[in-house]
């Protein structure tokens, strides 16, 4: 365990590469509200240690917080973006990786978006960060977001892209210099009252997310391709020249309050699934329906295999009934057919397992 100075808490960012590990910290945060216009950070920082060692070389206090950040071996760059909330800008800062030193300060105006993830590439010399709002359910329209493109030897900003919804992934692919931005596509804000009173909503999904295929060097959209229900995560088979992008599919949420439990119906129906998408072009090749929910997503390059996150389905439903084209009276006279439909009951998570060769 190696001890971090007081203002590295609340786990940020993760970054590893030129013999460093970075870590960050998105500070404390304080809300006057449930929405994200009403919070703000303080206090964040980074904690830089030597890779071979686990020797802390630098901590370092991070006023905005270090909501992502990347490593640029190439140019010796720690990059931090950080951002404290409630109308301020984001602002990505570069570090000397040996020393700590700052080298530029780098304000984006996204006013209530914060910076969630951050690819660097090397050879381009670019980080890409994407940023969204600091919580998903919000009233309102859909919530935007915005890709950040920074030189990583200067510091100096190359191009903002405007998203319509926020980024749930981003991922490089260094054999053809693309970038990959999965945005989660349109909600809405859906509110149900408790029979006791009160109620709950949450932003529901009203309809596909979409992959943006982004040139590593400029930062220029090459292509938006439509993907499912709900994006979720990115994984490059850089050997295939594939991109698999995971979506969650259209899920009821529900909500209790005094011993009562309330459904609110998706907008929407679809089937979670995996895109498989043309890395080269950003065209998708097929979806592929499976699983209940799937999230996460990596490939192993040594096995060829892809393991996919499947989060389950927490609220008991029954599984089908083969039996249920019967009419009631026949069933009944059939005494080795289940006379009951089968019980209710959640659907765990669990891990598919699919062989990269065959996607």
């Amino acid at each position: 365990m190696v001890p971090l100075s007081p203002n590295v808490f609340y786990p940020g960012g993760v970054a590893v590469g030129g013999g460093v590990v970075v870590l960050g910290s998105s500070g404390d945060q304080h809300c006057a509200g449930p929405w994200p216009g009403m919070c703000t950070t303080a206090g964040g920082g980074v904690a830089i240690l030597d890779a071979a060692s686990d020797r802390l070389q630098h901590v370092l206090h991070v006023p905005d917080g270090a909501w992502a950040v990347g490593v640029d071996a190439r140019a010796h760059h720690v990059i931090v973006a950080g951002a404290k909330g409630n109308g301020s800008p984001i602002v990505v800062r570069l570090f000397d990786a040996a020393s700590g030193r700052l080298v530029r300060r780098t304000a984006f105006n996204a006013p209530n978006l914060i910076p969630q993830r951050m690819v660097v590439d090397e050879a381009t010399g670019r980080a890409f960060i994407a940023a969204g709002p600091l919580y998903g359910s919000f009233p309102g329209p859909t919530p935007s977001g915005v890709v950040l493109v920074l030189d990583t030897r200067t510091g100096m900003p190359v191009r903002t892209i405007t998203l319509s919804s926020p980024a749930s992934d981003i991922a490089l692919d260094h054999t053809t210099g693309r970038v990959f931005v999965a945005d989660r596509g349109p909600t809405r804000y859906v509110q149900k009252a408790f029979p006791s009173g009160g109620s709950m909503g949450m932003s529901m999904a009203t309809g596909a997310g979409m992959l943006h295929t982004l040139d590593a060097r400029t930062g220029a959209t090459i292509a938006t391709a439509p993907l499912g229900i709900g994006p979720g995560s990115i994984a490059v088979d850089e050997r295939r020249g594939r991109v698999y992008v995971t979506h969650a599919g259209s899920h009821d949420g529900s909500g209790s309050s005094n011993g009562a439990t309330i459904i609110i119906a998706a907008p929407v129906t679809g089937p979670g699934g995996v895109s498989v998408v043309d890395a080269r072009t950003g065209r998708v090749l097929r979806t592929l329906a499976l699983g209940i929910a799937p999230a996460s997503i990596v490939l192993d390059d040594r096995t060829r295999q892809v393991f996919i996150g499947d989060g389950g389905d927490f609220m008991p439903r029954p599984p089908a009934d083969p039996w249920a084209w019967l009419p009631a009276q026949v069933r009944r006279r059939l005494p080795f057919i289940p006379q009951t439909a089968p019980t209710a009951r959640p659907r765990p998570g669990r891990v598919l397992a699919l062989d990269a060769s065959h996607l």
